[in-house]
């Protein structure tokens, strides 16, 4: 494996190493003691859909919710077609002389499969280890700390001469069975790679590209994509992420090129399985209201166009233990057909102090989805 060059951002001198949490060098001004770890943001709840009154001059529809009612009076001919697909209602009145549509969307985002369809849930996990972090075992812990496993997990910097020991310590502290991606055979450059619970799913694509194009900073930058399904259901999710690199002053140009090197592995693989649900992950140096990943949810890489994404951890609080602020490691999913359920940070780490080695804090998405 060649080593990997040296990393995206300035270091502090680090501590002697240590298995578990350990303090950072102080900061050049006193300081308050650390705060305690964030606390799990609440599982946001789905509001009902708000009551909608249509009226004409000779027709009344309500719709509230997923119930329908449906008035109509007049002397002249008149159809009625009442159509209900998953979370969406949509009720059309015809008469001879008007014509009235109202929706009402019951979920933040619908789909017709998740009336219809076989539902898939799962929890994603991201976590920046630190480039020089060799602890397998101490990553391992901090997984097995959480209440709920997740089915997948993402991983940057992650840089062991043997990436399948981590799979091994995974399995061994969870006690679930947990497998590298396919296709991640040598090291190619700084990504995402992908874990996943061998009882949940079948891997049945992988690859790992590496940004070769692109004027990456602090090291060759690479894109990971997984096609896994579901064994319960035979749901199909994509999977995968990159690291963008860290430029002190910015550099638009260099992250779009990063980014599009990604969404040509994704679309790749969408080609291959169009039903698939979209999920990827990654640290991406950036926060979220930064200009490159608000066009990103939008559907825009530069002047390229592609299939929008929604953040769905929603994370505020601060995930980079050296000196705070925004968030920049995020999950990204598919607009459409998904639930989101609990997400944000695990409540893992204190600002001031590594985790396990690492100098970020992880987050995760717990979301049902299903193929359209």
């Amino acid at each position: 494996m060649p080593m990997p060059l040296r990393m995206d951002r300035p270091r502090p001198p680090r501590p002697r190493p240590h298995p578990r949490t350990i303090p950072l060098p102080p900061p050049q001004r006193r300081a308050p003691p650390p705060p305690p770890p964030p606390q799990l943001p609440a599982t946001p709840t789905t509001p009902a859909a708000p009551a909608t009154t249509a009226t004409t001059t000779t027709t009344k529809t309500t719709t509230k919710a997923t119930t329908t009612t449906t008035k109509t009076t007049t002397a002249t001919t008149k159809t009625t077609t009442t159509t209900t697909k998953a979370s969406t209602t949509t009720t059309t009145t015809t008469t001879t002389t008007t014509t009235k549509t109202t929706t009402s969307t019951t979920i933040a985002k619908s789909g017709d499969c998740l009336s219809t369809g076989s539902l898939t849930k799962t929890k994603v996990f991201e976590w920046n280890v630190y480039y020089q972090n060799q602890d397998a075992s101490g990553i391992a812990s901090v997984v097995a700390q959480l209440e709920q496993t997740p089915d997948v997990i993402g991983f940057c910097e992650l840089t062991l001469s043997d990436m399948a020991s981590q799979a091994t310590q995974l399995t061994a502290k969870t006690g679930r069975t947990f497998a590298l991606q396919p296709g991640r055979s040598g090291w190619v450059g700084y990504g995402t790679d992908i874990y996943y619970d061998t009882s949940k799913w079948e891997a049945l694509k992988g690859t790992v590209r590496t940004a070769s194009a692109c004027a990456s900073v602090g090291g060759p930058r690479a894109a990971n994509g997984v096609v896994l399904k579901e064994i319960s259901t035979g749901n199909v999710m994509i999977t995968g992420g990159t690291h963008l690199s860290y430029c002190a002053n910015g550099c638009d140009s260099t992250h779009q090129c990063e980014l599009e090197n990604l969404y040509d592995v994704i679309e790749g693989l969408k080609a291959e399985y169009p039903n698939a649900f979209v999920v990827w992950m990654g640290d991406m140096n950036r926060a979220i209201g930064d200009t490159v990943l608000k066009n990103l949810l939008e559907g825009k890489i530069g002047s390229r166009s592609v299939d929008p994404v929604d953040d769905v951890t929603k994370a505020q609080s601060s995930y980079y233990s050296y000196s705070g602020g925004s968030a920049i490691d995020h999950v990204f999913a598919s607009t459409e057909n998904y639930i989101l359920g609990d997400h944000g940070n695990t409540g893992q780490g204190v600002t001031g102090y590594t985790l396990s080695g690492s100098d970020h804090f992880p987050v995760y998405s717990v979301l049902t989805f299903c193929n359209a």
